[in-house]
């Protein structure tokens, strides 16, 4: 799947509305809140979270290979792509996080990335000082 920064994973866009999602990929399985009271969308291969009163801002999807800057890149070599191609990555809480190219992974849960809007950015900045 084909991630550009900030702006898109594959066919979702940050900024989509519930109802455009809905449309290009049917009824969630499941629909609730997170920790941050965004609303979730689960499918079984992504999760869309939606800002309370905005369009998606996040959306964690499982991945065996990503398309970052046209190169294809394996899971299994993600934190090495990420430590050569953004010098602000850093980890935190479990997470090795990529501000620069605006996604994080845990490699605990493999194939999952979360990719996130700039808007989103600022929470996931956050982390590093956690």
């Amino acid at each position: 799947m084909i991630l550009i920064p900030f702006r898109s994973l594959g066919n979702l866009s940050f900024g989509d509305s519930r109802e455009r999602i809905r449309a290009s990929f049917g009824e969630p399985q499941t629909e609730s809140r997170d920790s941050m009271q965004d609303l979730q969308f689960e499918y079984p291969e992504f999760v869309a979270r939606f800002h309370e009163v905005g369009g998606l801002v996040e959306v964690s999807a499982n991945l065996s290979t990503i398309t970052i800057n046209d190169q294809v890149v394996p899971f299994s070599e993600l934190s090495a792509f990420i430590r050569q191609s953004d010098n602000e990555a850093f980890e935190s809480l479990g997470f090795l996080i990529s501000p620069n190219l605006g996604f994080s992974f845990d490699s605990c849960c493999p194939n999952w990335v979360t990719v996130f809007s700039t808007e989103r950015a600022q929470i996931w900045l956050a982390y590093r000082s956690a």
